[in-house]
């Protein structure tokens, strides 16, 4: 029997770093982290993999189906996805049994077609495009535009266990981290490990509209379909995300109107401005082609900002270049009237007209800020 993870368990093993997965499981069957791992290291990973394997035993409680043996040998991975109960493909309501362990997700459909990958021997796993057509079916549209946004994005957010993440902490101090399928860790300003992980894109916008029109099913598809629709790909982090959704979508939708910006646009600098900035090209948060450069500057998501160009430094090549530079916080993203001081600065600067706010209109902006603003962002997926 094939045994698929989906849904919101899905969506988290997403997150989870590969080189997290490996140090859960059998971190000396690598021969990158077997060079820069100690015997303590192995003796504390191999101690938290039997803490999680008992952790699940318990919800176990004794069941026999496959389902039940297969997750249980499968818990020191899957407990990275969260606690019990493990979200698990069914097409039929009978097919397995709800438990503390198991939460069936009846999709009578069926996974559509490469709608799963391969995770482990043991199990597989939803596609980052499936799995948000499932999460699409029951939140709203808001907020699978912010799912979607970190599926297409350069990052992921993901809090390791202590025994782990004191582990990757510890290869960190030592400059010894193996940087395994692009994923590396953000750092804070005093070299901590934060929640926050830079990766390749999980998906783009045209796969995750590919799968809204072929899929058997059309539960969440037509959520799914606008998501991919709207969403712009590649932010680095989820600020980026929350500032690009209310500056970008459609006045309608709650948003400033103000679309048409890139997110992380590489931007080659003149020579005068690369002699000052020491470097050929930096990198522009929200660019619009009009000449700005909105960046986000926030002490949870863009601490590593020190070991980066200084911010003054940075302004003063892009502005030798014609391109202004509009620092803003999370703090006036989240003051409606510091982000309308913002709206009124930006549409100034991109030579656009500013139309007056209606009822309807501002009743979507109450929305969207509250859909997009208001949300626990590690537990995103539980929608």
């Amino acid at each position: 029997m094939d045994i698929t993870i989906c849904d919101a368990t899905a969506y988290q093993y997403w997150r989870i770093p590969p080189v997290v997965q490996l140090l859960a499981v059998a971190p000396e069957a690598d021969i990158r982290l077997a060079r820069v791992l100690t015997e303590g290291d192995l003796e504390t990973l191999s101690a938290r993999a039997a803490q999680a394997y008992e952790k699940c035993a318990v919800a176990h409680c004794g069941n026999a189906g496959e389902v039940y043996r297969t997750l249980l040998d499968a818990a020191p991975l899957l407990s990275l996805c969260g606690n019990a109960p493990f979200d698990v493909l069914a097409q039929d309501v009978r097919a397995i049994r709800e438990s503390k362990l198991v939460k069936p997700r009846v999709w009578s459909a069926g996974a559509p077609v490469g709608g799963t990958r391969e995770a482990t021997d043991l199990f597989n796993v939803a596609s980052p495009e499936f799995t948000l057509q499932q999460l699409a079916a029951r939140a709203s549209l808001e907020r699978t535009l912010l799912l979607a946004s970190e599926l297409c994005g350069g990052f992921a957010v993901f809090r390791p266990p202590t025994e782990i993440a004191n582990v990757i902490q510890r290869l960190c101090d030592n400059r010894s981290f193996p940087s395994i399928g692009g994923w590396e860790p953000c750092l804070d300003g005093n070299g901590r490990l934060t929640d926050l992980w830079k990766r390749p894109p999980l998906t783009t916008p045209k796969d995750l509209k590919h799968l809204a029109k072929t899929s058997d099913s059309s539960r969440g598809r037509a959520r799914l379909s606008l998501a991919a629709d709207l969403v712009v790909p590649g932010a680095a982090s989820p600020f980026e995300v929350q500032a690009g959704i209310l500056l970008g979508l459609s006045r309608r939708r709650g948003g400033a109107g103000l679309g048409g910006f890139e997110f992380n646009r590489r931007v080659s600098l003149t020579p005068d401005a690369a002699l000052l900035a020491k470097r050929g090209s930096c990198s522009c948060d929200l660019y619009w082609d009009e000449g700005l450069d909105v960046e986000c500057h926030s002490v949870a998501w863009h601490a590593e900002r020190g070991s980066q160009l200084s911010d003054f430094t940075r302004e003063t090549a892009l502005e030798l270049m014609g391109i202004e530079v509009l620092p803003i916080t999370y703090e006036q993203l989240s003051s409606l009237r510091q982000f309308d001081a913002i709206v009124r600065v930006i549409t100034a600067k991109l030579g656009r007209k500013l139309p007056q706010k209606t009822e309807s209109i501002q009743a979507a902006v109450n929305h969207l800020r509250m859909e997009v603003l208001g949300v626990d962002w590690p537990g995103l997926s539980n929608v």
